[in-house]
């Protein structure tokens, strides 16, 4: 009963017209339920009084890479921000640096997710998309982010230690 009413609760607040609340609650598709996971823990936080800071700013949203970073895991993004980067040096010692300090937090990002390295591969990968879009302005726009963000999700679980969807294919196979 309370995981409902906390989702509806918060839903409500973030999108206050109700076809919005009612679209969020009901229905979202596949991309959808990491947004409702978000919503029920925000919710259900907010039941009992909790304030939580969110955590995910509809991502699937962004029109970039930067943009879907600055939505996406915003906790550990601060975290990686203020204890990593901002350390490192941030971007006040020059380009060559500043990259190093991105590749490094990226780096982290991966190890963070899974000392394997389809992780470390995944945080590169994003690297290398900033990179391009930072330095030679490459523009992928809403349909061209997405793909790239979906590519680097196969990468993120492929062959990981927990590929269940994997060992399904391999018994269909056979």
């Amino acid at each position: 009963m309370l995981e409902p009413l906390a989702v509806t609760v918060h839903a409500a607040k973030r999108f206050p017209d109700v076809k919005g609340a009612k679209a969020v609650v009901l229905g979202c598709g596949p991309i959808g339920i990491l947004l409702i996971q978000s919503l029920k823990a925000l919710g259900a936080a907010k039941v009992m009084g909790i304030n939580i800071m969110d955590n995910f700013d509809t991502p699937y949203f962004a029109g970039s890479v930067s943009d879907f970073w600055k939505r996406w895991h915003m906790s550990l993004t601060k975290f990686l921000t203020k204890y990593i980067y901002i350390p490192l040096g941030g971007s006040k010692k020059g380009k060559a640096l500043t990259w190093l300090n991105t590749m490094i937090v990226f780096l982290i990002s991966g190890i963070w997710h899974g000392a394997y390295w389809t992780f470390i591969l995944w945080g590169l990968g994003y690297f290398v998309l900033l990179v391009l879009e930072r330095e030679l302005g490459l523009k992928l726009g809403h349909v061209g982010t997405m793909i790239c963000v979906i590519l680097l999700w196969v990468v993120f679980r492929w062959l990981s230690p927990t590929p269940r969807i994997w060992k399904a294919f391999i018994r269909i196979s056979h």
